[in-house]
């Protein structure tokens, strides 16, 4: 999802919100993403100069919290 947003960012000149899932119950066959990940996600998405980071679909308090400590918050 992150290349996706980096692509549109350097194509476009307007803001680009980035919001990923941490999981779906239509994944039956996948494991959800880890606060760890989504941590990574923050500091790649702020280098990247996206505008607008945040969390979707299984992401809980422990996810936003990872991202607001990866960037200091």
């Amino acid at each position: 999802m992150l290349r996706c947003a980096i692509a549109m960012r350097e194509a476009i000149p307007a803001p680009v919100c980035c919001q990923p899932s941490a999981r779906h119950s239509w994944w039956a066959d996948s494991t959800a993403e880890t606060p760890d990940a989504f941590a990574k996600f923050a500091r790649a998405g702020i280098a990247a100069r996206i505008g607008y980071l945040g969390s979707c679909c299984g992401a809980g308090p422990e996810h936003v919290g990872a991202m607001a400590a990866a960037l200091g918050k």
